[in-house]
C-alpha cells in the first residue's frame, strides 16, 4: 500500500540521491581550471580527487579489510604535486587512515591500495599496470594513452576541467569494485 508517508519517503530519499551526487561532482573537482594558477588548481582537484576514489571503491577483503589500519596511495613521479599529496595523509577514509607513500619504479608497490602513475616509458607503465592489477591496486594517471595501456582512472584536460575516464576492462582485471555514483562522473570505455 502507497501511503502518504511511504511517498514522502522516496522523494526524501530522491532528494538524498540527487543532493548526494550533486555534492559529489563537487567533491570530484567539477571546477575549471583557469589558466592563471593553472597548475596549483588543477594539483588541488586531483589531490580531491584520489582522497574520494577511496570512498568509491571497494577492495577486495583479501587485500583491504575492517582490521587494517591504513589505506595506502603509493605515488609514482608527479613530484610537482607532492606538496599537495602530502596534505592527504592521515586523513580517514572508509575506516581507514589515508597514507602517502612517495615511490620510484625500482622500489616496487608493494602494500599499495592505489597507485599514482606519473609519466614513465610505455614499457614501464605497462609493466606496472600488469602487476597492479594482479594485486588489486587500483590504477591513476594523466600521461597521454594511461587508459590504453591498461589502466583504471585516468584524469584529462577538457575545456580547462581536469575529467575523469575509467576503463570498465582495467577495473574488471583488478577485481576492484567502483561505486556507480563514481561511473557517473566519468566517461567510462571499454
Amino acid at each position: 500500500m502507497d501511503t502518504s508517508a511511504n511517498r514522502k519517503e522516496r522523494g526524501r530519499s530522491r532528494t538524498r540521491r540527487v543532493a548526494g551526487i550533486l555534492l559529489s561532482c563537487l567533491l570530484f573537482g567539477a571546477l575549471p581550471v583557469f589558466s592563471s594558477g593553472k597548475a596549483v588548481l588543477e594539483y588541488q582537484v586531483k589531490s580531491a580527487y584520489l582522497y574520494n576514489f577511496s570512498k568509491f571503491v571497494r577492495w577486495p577483503e583479501t587485500v583491504l579489510d575492517a582490521t587494517q589500519r591504513n589505506l595506502t596511495i603509493c605515488v609514482i613521479g608527479h613530484a610537482d604535486m607532492h606538496e599537495y599529496l602530502y596534505t592527504l595523509d592521515d586523513r580517514p577514509a572508509i575506516g581507514h587512515l589515508l597514507k602517502v607513500s612517495f615511490r620510484n619504479i625500482d622500489t616496487g608497490l608493494d602494500g599499495c591500495h592505489m597507485a599514482y602513475i606519473g609519466e614513465n616509458s610505455r614499457l614501464q607503465t605497462s609493466a606496472i599496470l600488469e602487476w597492479c592489477h594482479r594485486n588489486h591496486v587500483l590504477t591513476i594517471g594523466d600521461q597521454p594513452g594511461f587508459i590504453e595501456l591498461g589502466g583504471i582512472i585516468g584524469f584529462v584536460l577538457i575545456d580547462d576541467h581536469v575529467r575523469l575516464v575509467i576503463s570498465r576492462s582495467a577495473v574488471l582485471a583488478s577485481g576492484l569494485e567502483i561505486s556507480a555514483k563514481l561511473l557517473e562522473l566519468a566517461q567510462v570505455v571499454e
